[in-house]
């Protein structure tokens, strides 16, 4: 998340730090659905560690590239006590695209998530790590759990972050699939009735990448230290596996 330190409320301006990023941290960071909101993404790696250690100097140099824009990120599950209607949508045409499509459930708070990438040799075996995974969800939800605040209150939940992500569709466990084709088929028809327009507006806590070539966990809070980062990412490397 994006802060003004003046009083660490979130600041709309992920399309002046994207411009003002050095190329090769610029190539490893994205806008999100929220003005306020960059994500971090490493490459890929052969191991958890070498992966914490990228993201640990990822995150040094956004710290370092938004000093002189008077901004600080900082990362959690959700912003303790940001209001809806101090959310902007980000100006980018998927982000707006989502904002016509579902109005104004896209301006509610920003949740922030952590997403783990594990490479799968085929995919059959892709198919078979998803439906193996989907035991695993609730787990990995309750160790990651970081966001217990919500608008300046303490939820009494250890993750207020699926609830309000939970107003939008196409989220949570995905239904079982049989084998690739079937996944391919249930995927397509969405397509076809243009439920959707590409793929990656499948919100499922556990996904597939085909481009990729990975199995996506998508269900973790954002964690605040890398080595928790690193431990989640471990773990589900392990589940998967």
């Amino acid at each position: 998340m994006l802060l003004d330190p003046r009083g660490w409320t979130l600041a709309s301006r992920v399309d002046e730090v994207l411009e003002a990023l050095p190329p090769e941290l610029a190539e490893r960071a994205t806008q999100e659905t929220h003005g306020s909101v960059l994500e971090l993404g490493t490459h890929p790696h052969a191991t958890v560690a070498d992966t914490a250690a990228e993201l640990a100097d990822l995150r040094a140099r956004l710290s370092a590239a938004l000093a002189p824009l008077g901004l600080r990120a900082a990362v959690s599950g959700t912003h303790p006590f940001v209001q809806w209607n101090e959310v902007e949508v980000s100006p980018g045409a998927r982000y707006r695209a989502i904002y016509d499509s579902m109005r104004e459930l896209a301006r509610r708070e920003p949740t922030f998530a952590l997403h783990v990438h594990v490479a799968v040799p085929d995919a059959e075996s892709a198919i078979c790590a998803l439906r193996g995974m989907r035991v695993h969800v609730p787990l990995l939800l309750a160790l990651a759990a970081n966001s217990p605040f919500w608008q300046g209150r303490d939820t009494g939940l250890a993750s207020a972050r699926v609830p309000v992500f939970g107003t939008f569709p196409r989220v949570g466990i995905p239904r079982r699939f049989g084998s690739y084709g079937e996944y391919v088929e249930a995927v397509d028809v969405l397509l076809r009735c243009e439920a959707v327009p590409e793929p990656t507006f499948l919100w499922w806590d556990v996904r597939l990448q085909p481009k990729l070539g990975t199995i996506e966990v998508r269900i973790m809070d954002a964690q605040t230290r890398v080595a928790d980062s690193a431990a989640v990412a471990a773990l589900v490397q392990c589940a998967v596996r």
